[in-house]
């Protein structure tokens, strides 16, 4: 009778202990458990010791676990991110590299993205550290680097088709044309293979997408050489050398400066793209269209305050970027603004107004301060602040000049902002207010003058690449 009691009464106790026993288990068990979708491949690239590096495309794109969808690269601004160059400031101090690194690389075979574990590689312009949101990397014994990042610092220009997938590359009468997913380039029309067959390809690290591509292939037929620093894991990108004049020759005065060192009242207005250059769009919205627009009410705006105002364009056409930078020497106008939107397609919330400048001008910084003040004081949007870039309309440009950012067309509260016209007019009013509060305090005193020393550096970049068509 004790035996048939004992086990009636374990048979009651057992379900009780097996549930201690579960919740006694340590959650961490199942802390690696993360399930992986079928179809998600995890490929392990490993190139070997003596071919480390060599070369692959993609710009700001809005890309999650299952499709990309390539943006059009904007031919006027280093990335249309928020990570634009902000972060490119410290050359000193580069952080150490991780042996590996994981990134979503899309395969146009399945149309999915691939898992892809790669190695990190750093890149650099000759000698000087060039930073980057996604890093170069090296594949199956090739390095992939940012098509746009390479392209800019080689003072070449990038457009993106979409319809067709394509980017071009143009830089003094040389044209390149890859397109995502295939191994053949068009160089200047003719069919050349990509080295390897490696095919120029989307890679998205931590949620920001690039187009990538080979480094040699497209440094190299932009007239750079490639160093591979194998101890250091550097490709260092040495750009053409440009001869030095045997006599060297005073540098020019700068345009739009009577002899009594007064600013004539003159302003080149450029409205960004144009003709076959669209830009970026906003759904039935593009960027052209609305460059043009502000463009025009600046101009009317400038007119009424007597000033004279030469216009880089007045209807739907592509004047080269060369032409739009001499026009400051032709006309002897003492400043030039570029009007233009942004766009980053990977960050929808990216929002807010930017103002660019050549690198270390001073000048161009002192004409850049007065239209951001002017354009958030009348807007109230975010503040990005200025930035510097190297933009044939600005280090071309022998006068102050700026390329104003003002707004984001991938933002849909903003870009319907900038398509409202009473909004444009709001803009249109800020920039004739920073120009105008600009020649008011040059006249003062209150800015340093405008002299030849300042405008040397320019003059030499430009004399070294006059016949640069495109940027």
């Amino acid at each position: 009778m004790r035996k048939l009691l004992s086990k009636k009464l374990l048979r009651r106790l057992l379900p009780l202990l097996l549930l201690l026993l579960l919740l006694a288990l340590p959650t961490t068990a199942l802390a690696d458990a993360t399930p992986v979708d079928e179809d998600e491949n995890l490929a392990v690239v490993t190139p070997a010791d003596d071919e480390f590096i060599d070369d692959e495309v993609i710009d700001d794109e809005n890309v999650d676990d299952e499709t990309v969808t390539p943006v059009q690269p904007d031919a006027t601004v280093p990335d249309k991110a928020d990570n634009k160059a902000d972060d490119a400031a410290d050359n000193t101090e580069i952080a150490p590299l991780p042996d590996t690194m994981e990134v979503w690389l899309f395969d146009y075979d399945i149309n999915a993205n691939r898992r892809t574990e790669v190695i990190p590689v750093n890149l650099s312009l000759g000698g000087q550290h060039l930073p980057s949101d996604v890093p170069a990397m090296a594949i199956s014994g090739r390095t992939l680097v940012p098509v746009r990042l390479i392209s800019e610092n080689l003072q070449a220009q990038v457009v993106w088709e979409k319809s067709t997938n394509t980017v071009t590359i143009t830089q003094d009468g040389q044209t390149i044309v890859l397109t995502i997913g295939s191994n053949v380039a068009l160089i200047n029309g003719v069919e050349t293979p990509v080295p390897d067959n490696v095919s120029v390809s989307l890679v998205t690290h931590e949620q920001i997408a690039r187009t990538m591509v080979p480094v040699r292939f497209v440094s190299e037929n932009l007239g750079a050489t490639v160093n591979y620093q194998q101890a250091e894991r550097n490709v260092d990108i040495i750009p053409p050398v440009v001869e030095e004049p045997e006599d060297e020759e005073p540098a020019p005065e700068p345009p739009g400066i009577d002899d009594d060192g007064s600013l004539y009242r003159r302003v080149v207005i450029d409205a960004g793209h144009g003709g076959k250059d669209p830009g970026t769009n906003g759904g039935a919205l593009i960027e052209k269209d609305i460059t043009l627009a502000v463009a025009l009410l600046v101009q009317d705006l400038l007119q009424d305050a007597d000033y004279e105002v030469i216009m880089s364009r007045t209807e739907d056409e592509y004047p080269e970027l060369m032409e739009r930078a001499k026009l400051t020497q032709e006309y002897d106008a003492p400043i030039f603004v570029s009007i233009h939107c942004n766009a980053a397609e990977n960050i929808a919330s990216a929002n807010g107004i930017e103002t660019y400048i050549a690198p270390a001008d001073a000048s161009d910084a002192d004409l850049a301060a007065y239209l951001q003040a002017a354009l958030i004081n009348a807007t109230g949007a975010n503040d990005r602040g200025v930035k510097e870039s190297r933009l044939v309309v600005l280090t071309q440009n022998p006068a102050p000049a700026c390329l104003v950012e003002l707004g984001f067309m991938t933002n849909p509260a903003e870009c319907a902002k900038l398509g409202d016209e009473d909004y444009q007019q709001l803009l249109a009013q800020a920039i004739a207010d920073g120009i105008d509060n600009y020649f008011a305090d040059y006249a003062e005193g209150l800015i340093a003058p405008i002299s030849a020393a300042d405008t040397a550096e320019k003059d030499a970049e430009k004399d070294a690449e006059d016949d640069l068509e495109d940027e």
